[in-house]
């Protein structure tokens, strides 16, 4: 595909947008493939990663930083060639993400669980806060366990989670978090079964 029919097509995308048209920097960006810390959630930053991966090499389809300190991720087009056989390809993506504005699924899962795990020491300690407000006696035992084995409290609390059906509260927007309030009480409900699990996984680690 020659570059003039590339680009009237690609200004018909809806969400499609060309920033600077009168700059030297001028480049085309979707909306559903761009986020930062401060916007955008990780569907978008799921597309990110699907694009770039497609277009790994290609020197008018980029992954950059941009914005202020460089805390936005953008996928942009710029720096045309005369013509392409990629530029089907990327219009294909584009048109799929009108439809519906994800392109894979198994990768926006895969930004899911990375952003719980990334999190998970903070959701185990307010398991346990929580916890604490019900049932001091049994927060305090963690707590000793803790002591005893550091790092046993996220342990246990990958193990309720990990026993629960139900744990994902928003996995849509950039807030993406863990309920911990159904959590203690399936906790609590078999407190020792819990604890124990986590003490032999705990020795086991020690011993190896």
């Amino acid at each position: 595909m020659k570059q003039d029919k590339f680009i009237e097509r690609l200004e018909k995308i809806p969400h499609v947008r060309r920033n600077n048209p009168h700059k030297s920097s001028d480049y085309y960006m979707s909306e559903y493939c761009s986020y930062s810390d401060n916007y955008g959630c990780l569907v978008q930053k799921a597309n990110v990663d699907v694009i770039a991966e497609i277009f790994t090499g290609c020197p008018w389809v980029c992954e950059v930083p941009c914005g202020y300190g460089g805390g936005e991720i953008r996928i942009v087009v710029s720096n045309l060639p005369p013509e392409s056989a990629q530029f089907d390809e990327l219009l294909k993506l584009f048109d799929e993400l009108t439809t519906y504005p994800l392109l894979d699924d198994d990768s926006h899962c895969e930004e899911i669980v990375e952003a719980i795990e990334g999190q998970m020491g903070s959701y185990a300690r307010e398991f346990c806060r929580e916890l604490s407000e019900t049932d001091e006696a049994l927060a305090n035992k963690i707590e000793h366990l803790e002591e005893v084995w550091p790092g046993f409290t996220t342990r246990l609390f990958e193990i309720v989670v990990d026993s629960s059906q139900e744990w994902w509260v928003n996995d849509i927007g950039e807030n993406v978090y863990i309920d911990v309030v159904p959590l203690v009480g399936l906790f609590r409900e078999e407190p020792d079964v819990y604890c124990g699990k986590t003490v032999v996984e705990m020795r086991r680690g020690t011993n190896d």
